[in-house]
């Protein structure tokens, strides 16, 4: 019913063959969909999304049986020239994703430039963010901005006097005020350029990895970074060492938890003894008992 429904209210709308047609689903309640959407659904000759189970529960309750297209990050560049290829051939193309808009083109995740041969439609790459350094995996320019971060960071506060006084408040900031540094003026200071840093690091987050933008786009990375922080004794550079080693134990859980079974909260069981074995060893290094 709602598909004569939705064809009804198409009228005499064309949808053009050869065509990618993007379609917003439902973020929550899956009767939350437009007419317009179901009818180019129930038009289209392939549905490409993230989680095919995902969306077949959304077409099964509207009647739709196009066949449907796995396209995430792993799969990108493949599925991409398969899509093309079928447009190409006049099929209609639809993209959705699991839940909300998503981004033009899901296809790479990267900005594109449409383009219209033999009446088709398909998208074509410009290098962005999202640009991988190493085939087949997801390391993206991302890493680059943050090792140059790092380095950027580094000289800043070894290098320059804004950097030591940041250093010397860390430290003790009644001494520093003694010595007569603006200590509220260094505070506001090192939290704009941390907020900087972190707003570099979301957006690498956005741009190289997901594509959109969502609510649960952090699942604790800012608790995550404190820990990685310490790891490396707040050094800049440590800290590239020190992510490195966070990111395989959590990535390494994870590949043992599909594999193996073993539950990937071993992962938050290794780095939080490895921040209190760091965090012993600096006491005892610097309270060290003498006769």
């Amino acid at each position: 019913m709602l598909r004569q429904a939705a064809a009804d209210a198409a009228g005499a709308q064309q949808f053009p063959a050869g065509a990618l047609y993007v379609v917003a689903t439902p973020i929550g309640n899956l009767a939350d969909l437009t007419l317009r959407a179901i009818h180019v659904l129930a038009l289209a000759d392939a549905i490409a999304c993230e989680d095919t189970r995902h969306t077949r529960v959304l077409l099964e309750r509207h009647g739709i049986s196009a066949p449907l297209l796995s396209l995430h990050e792993h799969n990108e560049r493949a599925r991409a020239g398969e899509l093309v290829a079928r447009m190409r051939d006049g099929a209609v193309v639809a993209l959705v994703s699991d839940a909300g808009m998503p981004l033009v083109p899901r296809i790479e995740h990267r900005k594109v430039e449409p383009v219209r041969p033999r009446g088709g439609f398909f998208f074509r790459n410009v290098p962005a963010i999202s640009d991988r350094l190493v085939a087949k995996t997801r390391v993206h320019a991302g890493l680059i901005m943050a090792l140059v971060a790092a380095v950027l960071v580094w000289l800043y506060l070894e290098r320059t006097v804004w950097g030591f006084e940041t250093r010397a408040v860390g430290h003790n900031a009644q001494a520093a005020a003694y010595a007569g540094m603006p200590v509220g003026r260094i505070l506001l200071r090192a939290g704009l350029i941390s907020g900087a840093l972190a707003g570099l690091a979301g957006a690498g987050e956005v741009a190289g990895l997901k594509g959109y933008l969502t609510s649960d786009l952090s699942p604790g990375f800012g608790y995550t970074g404190i820990v990685v922080a310490m790891l490396a004794q707040l050094n800049p550079l440590g800290v590239v060492l020190a992510a490195i080693f966070v990111a395989a134990v959590f990535v390494g859980a994870d590949s043992m938890s599909r594999t193996a079974g073993v539950p990937s909260y071993i992962a938050d069981l290794v780095v939080a003894l490895s921040l209190l074995t760091m965090l012993l060893a600096g006491m005892v290094t610097r309270y060290r008992l003498r006769r």
